[in-house]
């Protein structure tokens, strides 16, 4: 079993590699070389160095900007190409695009590395802007090459239940074609649909409550037809009711933090964090009271930072819910097994693997009659380094759970051997600014999955897609649905 993951740890480092040479050869056929040193730029110093491409580079401290005017022979979509430092850790800076502003990350890299970022530039003249929020980078230069981006959906399927009706959202990147009709058959479906503010031309699509239920029981393949021909189908599955399962997950849209509901195969209650306070008080504590949920058997805080503990260590969900047992991160040893309501535990990594909150943090394996979950915590790529090493046979999962909210580190090997059939990510707008996402998991990870036609589906963040819910009843049989309300979301068949 070693044997067998070292030799795929070689072959995940043979592939980044070639993507990295792919990267390299787009660039040496485009000759639109736009030196940082050459750009119009305030509070920047420019140094010499003879490993950047024209002996010298832009240095950015906390705070300026780089203002680079580039000319493309049509109206489409790029990839713009930044070749950069960052040897002081990830950082968030602000890029803009004639007027358009998103944030984007630049990975930690001691060495000359490049970041990519799709954007739609206009014929003729366009203005990008470079601007510091957390600064400290080098900046090379700046090129771009044309590509042809094709439009994505999330979630790619859902359930809707008859007897407790509600619209379905679905979050898609338009990358220039915007959806033009939804087909049923021959039916065509009506929409409405808004804007999807964080990424650029991403819209969400909406199908009312009504429409649906007009729908007749059974499975429908929905089909997104966008500008120029394009589609995309989208799994619906209409039933009267759900069914009960024996093992149920909601993870809501907790903004920045982590919280989890978990109702137990023998009836009780599991809670793995509780957010921000707000969060707490707007999002988990009404979702407990709609579902009628009094008692908390087992709450679960996986360490303490205010994201998860609502900065009162869990005292008001402890007094509020009558919580009979209470866990952290100093409640078990690593690699210490138990069970819960018929649920078996393994714990992966608690206190004594760190140093800080972080790296301390509580990750644990669920298994449920062959299914598996596990849960990342807030752990670091260190961290599912040594899972991998000391506990190989516990990887894999069905469901994984983002690490760090996808904001910090993560081992691209240790997650291609989870081999996920989906991954949640409770986090907020900025793991667009993220590498650990949009590079780590995005390119490295999630597209190795696709690739190899591993059984994965998708990603779901929780602020695109809204409340996730689980049902399980073994390694076979288990479904996941989205709630797009995540205020008001009602989830039928609750315990």
């Amino acid at each position: 079993m070693i044997k067998r993951i070292f030799i795929l740890i070689i072959l995940a480092v043979c592939s980044f590699n070639s993507s990295m040479d792919d990267l390299y050869s787009r660039i040496s056929k485009n000759q639109k070389i736009y030196e940082a040193e050459n750009a119009n730029f305030k509070s920047l110093i420019v140094v010499t160095d003879s490993a950047a491409s024209a002996g010298a580079y832009l240095k950015m401290g906390n705070e300026g900007s780089a203002v680079w005017n580039i000319e493309v022979d049509s109206s489409a979509w790029y990839d713009l190409v930044f070749r950069y430092r960052s040897p002081q850790g990830e950082k968030e800076q602000s890029l803009v695009r004639n007027g358009y502003e998103s944030k984007i990350g630049f990975g930690y890299s001691p060495d000359w590395n490049f970041l990519t970022a799709k954007t739609h530039l206009q014929k003729g003249l366009n203005t990008i802007e470079l601007k510091a929020s957390w600064g400290n980078i080098d900046i090379d230069y700046l090129t771009f090459y044309l590509i042809n981006p094709t439009p994505t959906i999330k979630p790619k399927q859902n359930f809707f239940y008859k007897e407790f009706p509600y619209d379905i959202s679905i979050k898609t990147n338009q990358f220039g074609h915007p959806v033009e009709k939804i087909m049923c058959g021959e039916k065509e479906i009506p929409f409405s649909t808004t804007e999807f503010p964080f990424q650029e031309n991403a819209a969400v699509i909406t199908i009312s409550k009504d429409v649906l239920c007009q729908l007749p029981i059974g499975y429908h393949t929905l089909e997104l037809w966008y500008a120029d021909s394009y589609s995309l189908d989208f799994d619906l599955h209409v039933e009267s009711t759900p069914k009960p399962a024996h093992l149920t997950i909601i993870a809501p849209d907790v903004n920045h933090g982590s919280s989890v509901l978990f109702l137990l195969p023998g009836g009780k209650t599991m809670l793995v964090d509780c957010g921000q306070d707000w969060i707490r008080d707007q999002i988990i504590i009404p979702l407990l009271d709609r579902h009628k949920i009094q008692k908390i058997d087992y709450f679960f805080l996986t360490h303490y930072h205010e994201d998860h503990d609502s900065g009162d260590q869990g005292m008001k969900i402890r007094e509020r819910y009558n919580v009979e047992k209470f866990y952290d991160y100093k409640s078990f040893n690593t690699g210490e097994t138990f069970e819960f309501d018929r649920v078996k535990f393994k714990i992966l990594n608690s206190f004594q693997n760190g140093d800080e909150e972080n790296t301390r943090s509580l990750s644990f394996k669920m298994e449920y009659n062959g299914f598996i979950y596990v849960h990342g915590g807030d752990i670091y790529a260190e961290n599912q380094q040594k899972i991998l090493k000391n506990f190989p046979g516990d990887v894999k999962a069905d469901v994984y759970y983002a690490n760090h909210h996808f904001h910090g580190s993560v081992a691209v090997e240790y997650l291609r051997l989870v081999n996920p059939v989906i991954v949640l990510v409770q986090a907020q707008e900025a793991i667009y600014a993220r590498s650990a996402y949009m590079v780590n998991f995005k390119q490295e990870v999630e597209k190795y999955l696709i690739e190899n036609k591993k059984r994965y589906i998708e990603d779901l963040p929780n602020l695109e897609v809204g409340t996730v819910v689980i049902r399980v009843n073994g390694k076979n049989d288990w479904t996941y649905e989205t709630y797009g309300d995540t205020k008001n979301v009602i989830v039928p068949w609750i315990k």
